[in-house]
């Protein structure tokens, strides 16, 4: 039973055969080991994941980070570990520039490693309240006369 290997227990998630059949299906294609190589063998980043996310922030990224609580490849430290260091690096950058930068965390449980397909209604809640915040900021730094850049300007 592969389900235990990245789903918690109790979740609305079933390891469906449809489900098993894509990623058969995708490791079948015949560009598939090549894209499965890419990743397996790809060169290490320049960067460590900390510093990359710190740089997130110093260029104005917004982060909304979602986790399984029973996730138990990424367990939970590990995610809790890099929203304290984008938090440091957003209090550093509001010190530096007066920069507002938004950096949320939301655990979930029960949820495993696939949060956004063992609770689908409970990810898009999240997600969808966050956009709301994120642009009920924007609006509110718009009427303060801030600058307020639109996708695509």
């Amino acid at each position: 039973d592969c389900e235990g290997l990245v789903y918690s227990s109790g979740t609305e998630a079933v390891l469906s055969r449809s489900f098993v059949k894509e990623i058969i299906d995708s490791a079948a294609h015949p560009e598939g080991p090549n894209a499965y190589a890419s990743i397996v063998f790809s060169p290490k980043a320049n960067i460590g994941f900390g510093e990359a996310l710190e740089k997130g922030v110093q260029n104005g990224v917004s982060y909304l980070m979602v986790y399984g609580r029973e996730d138990p490849w990424v367990v939970p430290l590990w995610g809790q570990r890099a929203y304290l260091r984008l938090r440091m690096a957003e209090q550093q950058q509001q010190q530096q520039h007066g920069d507002l930068q938004r950096v949320s965390y939301c655990e979930l449980t029960p949820a495993g490693h696939c949060p956004h397909h063992e609770a689908p209604r409970t990810v898009g809640k999240v997600t969808e309240g966050w956009i709301r915040s994120m642009e009920r900021e924007g609006r509110e730094e718009e009427e303060q006369g801030g600058q307020h850049v639109t996708a695509g300007q």
